[in-house]
This record gives C-alpha cells, sequence and structure tokens, in this order.
C-alpha cells in the first residue's frame, strides 16, 4: 500500500482547522502522512496541530515564520516522503473515502495525475458543478487541453493526486513571488512533465467559500499582474505544445472569461472610484492583444467600436454585451459604469 503525504498549509483557520484535520485522520485509506504546515498563523492554530500530532504520529508538524501559502505548500513538498501528494486547504474537508477512491482510480492504470471533482459549500448550500469522466495519455492530454483548463477547480491544487517523484525530479515548486494564480502555475508545470490524467466524475473534496480571510475574497489591486502571468505561463505550454495555433479561438474564449472576472473584480471590490477606473485601464493595457481580437474577429458592431473609439471605454461595450453578468448586476453595474465615464471626464 503506497504511503500518501497530504500537505496542509496552515493560516488563520482557528474556526475551520479542527475539520479540515479530522476529515484527513479519518480517511478509509490509512497509509497517510499528515505535513500540516503553520504557517506562523496569529491565532491558536499552532496549538491545535501540536495537539493533533499528539494524538496521531502519521501527523508532522512545521512551525515557521509566515511566508505565504505558497511558501508553506513548497515546505510539505520539500518534507513528504510519500509516493504520492495531496494538498488539502486548511478550511476545507475530504470526504470519507476521498483517499481511497483516488488511490483505486490511480492503480487502474497507474496515472501520473487523479483530478476529481468536489461540493461547493457555501452558508445556504452544497453544489457540484459539471465534470469530466474521462481519462487521458499523451497527444490526447493536448488535444483536450481546453477541456481540461475550463474545469473550475483546474487553478487549485486541492483535489488532486499527484505523483511525487515527478514533482521532485522536475523540481516544480509554487511560485513564492505572487499571492494568487501560483497554484494554476505550478499545475500548469505538472501537466507539461505528465503522460497520463485521469478524471473522476464523484465529488471527494469540500471547497469552502464562507471564510472570509480566504485570498479568493480579499481585493486584490495587482490582480491583473497575476492574471496575465498565469495567462501567458499557459499560452507559453500551448505554443511550445503545437496546440495555440489550432485552438486560437478558444484561447480567446478562455481569456475573455478571465478579462470578465478582473473587470468584476475591480468593479465590486475597489474601495474607491479612482481605484476602479486606475486598474481598469490597467486591464485593458495588460490584454491590449486579446482585446484587440474583439476588432479582428468581428464581435464588436460598428456602433460599439464607434463608442469605444469616442469613450475609449471598452469595460462598457465589453460588459455590457455579457448578459448574464448584466443579469447579476444590472443596476449597480448601470451606477458603477456611469459613476466610472464621469470620473474620467473630469479626468481629462
Amino acid at each position: 500500500m503506497d504511503k500518501i503525504s497530504v500537505v496542509v498549509p496552515v493560516y488563520n483557520v482557528e474556526k475551520y482547522l479542527r475539520k479540515c484535520i479530522d476529515s484527513i485522520i479519518n480517511q478509509t485509506y490509512k497509509n497517510l502522512e499528515i505535513i500540516l504546515v503553520d504557517d506562523g498563523s496569529p491565532d491558536k492554530c499552532g496549538e491545535i496541530c501540536d495537539e493533533y500530532a499528539k494524538k496521531d504520529d502519521r501527523i508532522k508538524v512545521i512551525h515557521k515564520k509566515n511566508a505565504g501559502v505558497s511558501s508553506a505548500r513548497n515546505d510539505g513538498i520539500d518534507n513528504a516522503t510519500g509516493e504520492y501528494i495531496i494538498f488539502v486547504d486548511s478550511d476545507d474537508w475530504l470526504e470519507d473515502n476521498a483517499i481511497e477512491i483516488m488511490v483505486d482510480k490511480l492503480n487502474e492504470y497507474d496515472y501520473d495525475c487523479v483530478f476529481c471533482n468536489f461540493y461547493m459549500n457555501t452558508k445556504k448550500d452544497k453544489k457540484v458543478r459539471d465534470f469530466l469522466d474521462e481519462n487521458y495519455k499523451n497527444d490526447d492530454i493536448y488535444n483536450n487541453i481546453f477541456k481540461i483548463i475550463n474545469l473550475p477547480n483546474f487553478n487549485s491544487p486541492w483535489s488532486k493526486l499527484f505523483k511525487a517523484k515527478i514533482i521532485k525530479e522536475n523540481n516544480l515548486y509554487f511560485p513564492k513571488d505572487i499571492p494568487i494564480c501560483e497554484d494554476g502555475i505550478f499545475f500548469i508545470s505538472y501537466i507539461e512533465n505528465i503522460k497520463s490524467i485521469v478524471f473522476v466524475s464523484e465529488p471527494v473534496y469540500n471547497y469552502s467559500v464562507t471564510n472570509a480571510s480566504s485570498a479568493m475574497v480579499k481585493y486584490h489591486r495587482d490582480y491583473y499582474k497575476y492574471i496575465k502571468i498565469f495567462t501567458d505561463t499557459l499560452k507559453k505550454v500551448l505554443m511550445s505544445n503545437s496546440v495555440y495555433s489550432t485552438s486560437e479561438n478558444d484561447w480567446q474564449k478562455f481569456v475573455s472569461v478571465n478579462i470578465d472576472m478582473l473587470l468584476s473584480h475591480y468593479l465590486f471590490k475597489s474601495p474607491n472610484l479612482k481605484d476602479t477606473a486606475k486598474n481598469i485601464q490597467n486591464v485593458i493595457s495588460e490584454f491590449k492583444e486579446e482585446i484587440n481580437h474583439f476588432f479582428i474577429s468581428g464581435s464588436l458592431t460598428k456602433k460599439e467600436i464607434k463608442v469605444l473609439k469616442e469613450n475609449r471605454n471598452f469595460l462598457f461595450v465589453l460588459l455590457w454585451r455579457k448578459r448574464n453578468f448584466v443579469r447579476l448586476y444590472k443596476h449597480k453595474l448601470k451606477l458603477k459604469l456611469y459613476k466610472i465615464q464621469c470620473y474620467n471626464e473630469n479626468a481629462k
């Protein structure tokens, strides 16, 4: 029975940590090495980790100065002695048979990666997204790459089982200089070094969106920079594997979703109007090539192009066309767009 190293970066999650650790130690698959990395947490997380280590000899605790989630995960990688590695965020939890399902699927073919579905847990409900139930080997991985990258948990290390040998032989680590998209960059690098991957449609991981301190719910002024690094990294991988030239439309759709996400972030999370307007201009500047595609492909009408040229407000044109977005935020969006336009006019 192969040993599985479970790496848990821990920071400021005292409220959720016990549920997370309990879900791991109670797994039906027992040959585990549980690595809890206390990233200088200011609450009682460190004490809770030590408490569990006294009860279960499979648990290792690493206490360190705060250096971010990437550094914590990297320390977990360096200290892992198992044949396989699983990452679990400390405010999430596993289904009781999660690791057993992953290992069983792995043993069908000795896959390089097992990629599983998940539950999205909010305060109100528990949802499951549509997922793949397929396996890809060799060239089929890149032939189906957009099916993979469009999965809702593509850009996350959790709900996946990795081969430790591949990670360590290729010196794969999470980039420590960016706080968002670092996990997506890690997974892209991992995909570059594998020959097979299998998907499990059964949800085995519980992702929590109720933690207010989570990086995904915070405002990030430099969010556009991190998304640009992520998309540029992915684009290089696609080009080096001769995928980009044959999938340009799929790529543009993928990037447009990321642009929409950025604009939404700055529209509704920026602390003030000045910051909103400035960062929207940054998005337009950073993604100029992708935005120009809307003109080349004829995605904009002549009237919309005229509006854009007159007002230089790509945001107005792009978001107004995204009906699903407008349906959710129609009244707030109209008001914010009007204020931004007034702000830009006054700033001239």
